[in-house]
């Protein structure tokens, strides 16, 4: 396994992001081997996305968000997430199921099935990872097709998504145990009154 050196400017940074997002240690450097070869669209390191995504939540939520693609994207099971290791809970080991697209399964219907979750973290995941994939700067050559992906998929996808959510606020059908997820997305600049109004509401 390719380990960051202990001691190394690179690693007292990842250990303080750690620290910061609630990432353990060795689930960082278990994610990190899986995707040590991976790159994303734009040729970039694809743990920088998982990075990014994992920033763009809550601190509760960054565990599922630093790992919502392994599954799809590297073939571990849920087996291989439960490595006590890690630190992975019940609730964040079915949110990376969730959101781990299955094969055969169009974009649109994967898109659904996690709306109808209606689950408040798991959706406030996906949108932090459309977020990331909509930054056409990541890419260092933009094509129509690029364009094209994020106008006809993550687009609609994100406004879909931050619908439901508001639906889901508005009508407060949200049972005790999402009480804290609710009062966390209320409070989060890109769930506010205003961005409500942007979709309609």
């Amino acid at each position: 396994m390719d380990k960051i050196k202990e001691g190394t400017s690179l690693s007292i940074v990842f250990a303080d992001w750690c620290e910061m997002t609630g990432v353990s240690s060795s689930l960082f450097c278990a994610v990190w081997e899986l995707f040590k070869d991976k790159t994303d669209k734009g040729g970039n390191p694809y743990i920088s996305h998982l990075i990014q995504v994992a920033q763009n939540v809550k601190p509760q939520f960054a565990r599922i968000a630093f790992c919502h693609d392994v599954i799809e994207d590297c073939g571990v099971d849920e087996k291989w997430l439960m490595n006590p290791d890690f630190g992975l809970t019940e609730y964040e080991i079915k949110a990376i199921r969730t959101l781990s697209r299955p094969k055969g399964m169009t974009y649109s219907d994967y898109i659904l099935s996690i709306m109808n979750t209606e689950d408040l973290g798991i959706m406030y995941v996906k949108m932090a990872d459309l977020l990331d994939n909509m930054n056409l700067n990541r890419l260092r050559d933009m094509s129509k097709k690029d364009i094209d992906r994020v106008t006809e998929l993550y687009i609609p996808a994100y406004e879909h998504l931050s619908t439901k959510i508001w639906q889901i606020i508005r009508t407060a059908k949200i049972n005790e145990d999402m009480a804290d997820i609710y009062m966390d997305l209320l409070s989060d600049e890109r769930f506010d009154e205003e961005k409500g109004k942007e979709y309609g509401f």
